[in-house]
């Protein structure tokens, strides 16, 4: 019986390629390979661009519900349902590189709004952020879009109808 993770990791596959077309618009790589099970749950990838023959870059992915889009925030949990080591925990110990944030369609078979983070960035924010708690145990931090454009922690976007996010940032 596989478990959570195995089924979070098997549900991203079927969005790979598309993820690929996405990250082709920022980034330039030569080629790409979905991590392993110790390099997404230990280094917190999900992932690997070869941008040349020296240089590679890790991609996180997290991929949300089409209920979650008008939130328009990040979230990162900080209290994992299964262990104690969080994407929080791992961000904060200067794990991951880059984070592609997606939104699934209702039917869940395509990716419809999307953002490219600097994780980096993401470090240096000071986490005032309020901490909400699932009833299953779990909990995370958000930080809304217009915190991260702010702090340039952007790097790109897309599926958003047109200055959707950009007027969403100046009304808050």
């Amino acid at each position: 019986m596989k478990n959570q993770i195995e089924l979070e990791i098997e549900s991203q596959y079927k969005y790979f390629r598309q993820i690929k077309l996405l990250l082709r618009r920022t980034i330039e790589f030569n080629s790409s390979r979905i991590s392993t099970k110790k390099e997404d749950t230990q280094e917190s990838f999900d992932m690997l661009l070869y941008l040349d023959d020296m240089v590679e870059k890790r991609i996180s992915i997290r991929l949300r519900g089409n209920q979650y889009s008008d939130y328009n925030d990040l979230t990162i949990r900080c209290k994992g349902k299964f262990k104690d080591y969080s994407e929080l925990g791992k961000i904060n110990d200067g794990k991951g590189e880059t984070y592609f944030y997606g939104y699934l369609n209702k039917e869940k078979t395509k990716i419809v709004k999307w953002v490219l983070v600097d994780i980096n960035k993401i470090r240096t924010l000071k986490n005032n952020n309020n901490i909400t708690r699932n009833s299953d145990g779990s909990a995370f931090i958000s930080y809304g879009f217009n915190q991260l454009f702010y702090y340039d922690c952007i790097l790109d976007y897309g599926g958003f109808r047109r200055n959707q996010l950009e007027e969403y940032i100046e009304q808050n």
